[in-house]
């Protein structure tokens, strides 16, 4: 969205765009994993947070007359995280950057949230927060990440990941998958929502493999105790129980 004027804002962010300092990405992250053709990759890239981009950036912004809110906005069962950028003129443009389906983990809430601000607050001056390492040897290497980039552009790819793997029964992973399904899938592509849900696929046959490995190393009074701990929260999941009790 945007005012009904915008001259202003815009040669202000121009301005403001050519007296940005270099933005320092003193933080490395490292990504690994395989190709669905079992082919094992591995990357790293470096990057700037927030915090790191609002030091160098605000002053700045300040100088020409601009300044940033971000509201969080609740649509439809989805956190939205809103950038707004404001001329002192009156004139603004923002956008939205989803950020998670709302739930009672408040932890998990705040970090997709603070991610979202880095996503809207990058896109919206126009700064690079992110700079991948060698990174024709990651894309030759991973081609999912070409097409999770993509899916970037209309939904957050990792904060999806960080929730499936936050879980590790079916029931659990059950829920999460109808909470997303409910709130989420109606807002994003439906080539993002294909993919997620073969994201929800692979996630379901991992969750069954290490509960079957767990099997071969767990006692019986371990499983005892498991499967009573799910019948006081009346959790019967058959991923969860004593193989007896799961036929």
């Amino acid at each position: 969205m945007q005012s009904d004027l915008i001259n202003e804002v815009v040669k202000a962010l121009t301005l403001a765009q050519s007296d940005f300092k270099k933005i320092k990405k003193d933080k490395t992250a490292k990504v690994n994993g395989k190709t669905k053709e079992g082919k094992w990759y591995e990357y790293t890239f470096d990057y700037a947070d927030l915090g790191d981009l609002m030091e160098v950036t605000r002053p700045t912004l300040n100088k020409h007359g601009l300044a940033i809110s971000q509201p969080i906005v609740m649509d439809g069962g989805a956190v939205i995280v809103r950038t707004r950028l404001l001329h002192e003129s009156g004139q603004f443009l923002e956008c939205d950057y989803p950020a998670c389906s709302i739930h009672g983990d408040h932890q998990k809430m705040a970090a997709a949230i603070t991610y979202a601000r880095k996503g809207g607050y990058s896109a919206l001056i126009g700064i690079v927060a992110e700079d991948d390492k060698n990174a024709d040897a990651a894309d030759a290497a991973a081609p999912e990440r070409k097409s999770q980039a993509n899916l970037l552009k209309d939904g957050d790819w990792e904060q999806l990941q960080r929730e499936l793997y936050d879980e590790t029964t079916k029931l659990g992973l059950a829920r999460l998958h109808n909470t997303w399904r409910r709130e989420m899938y109606p807002h994003l592509s439906a080539k993002w929502n294909a993919a997620a849900e073969e994201a929800f696929e692979k996630r379901g046959e991992e969750i069954t493999k290490e509960f079957n490995a767990s099997l071969k190393s767990a006692s019986n009074a371990d499983l005892d105790q498991l499967a009573l701990e799910h019948d006081e929260r009346g959790e019967r999941d058959p991923a969860d129980l004593h193989p007896l009790e799961a036929g």
